[in-house]
């Protein structure tokens, strides 16, 4: 992310798919879906009553991309969307209008990250605290921005999910 001094990088789990393997499910990379959670099979069709949820789940994005979230905010978003739909209850919300939310304990730090940091972002200081080992970043992107990054900076934090809920509702209640 342009110019930054220090980043972050992880490193994605390995999916247990192996076993599906020759069942005519796509499996390429986790079991593919569409953005109901509908697992497709090798042709790209989607398959009756055969639903994947959490990280070895790729379901499809509102770009129509299949990727893989693995963390758990996003696997209860994904099992509250397919338990109402098999249930015959309308969804709440697609859980990819949902921004990603992530958080980590690391070297004594609590890091969380709400949004997708994308590599072509630009990293922007919003706030730092050396005594409390401090700081607050947005990542922006063609005048956007796409995610918030919070060490050690619960309040600002609090703010900024509770500004991205108002958000996220007032944009799919319009």
């Amino acid at each position: 992310m342009g110019g930054a001094s220090t980043q972050a990088l992880g490193s994605p789990q390995q999916d247990c798919v192996s076993w599906l393997r020759g069942s005519g499910l796509d499996v390429a990379d986790g079991i593919r879906c569409d953005r109901d959670g509908t697992a497709f099979d090798t042709a790209g069709e989607p398959v009756a009553h055969i639903h994947a949820i959490g990280d070895v789940a790729a379901w499809t994005d509102q770009d129509g991309v299949p990727r893989r979230h693995e963390d758990w905010t996003t696997a209860q978003r994904q099992g509250r969307h397919v338990a109402r739909a098999l249930l015959g209850m309308d969804p709440i919300q697609p859980p990819d209008r949902e921004r990603d939310y992530f958080w980590t304990h690391q070297f004594g730090r609590r890091i969380r990250i709400l949004g997708t940091p994308v590599a072509d972002g630009k990293l922007i200081t919003q706030m730092t605290n050396p005594e409390k080992k401090a700081s607050f970043h947005t990542v922006e992107r063609y005048g956007e921005t796409v995610a918030w990054i919070s060490v050690n900076a619960p309040r600002e934090f609090a703010l900024t999910m509770r500004d991205s809920m108002y958000a996220t509702f007032q944009k799919n209640n319009m």
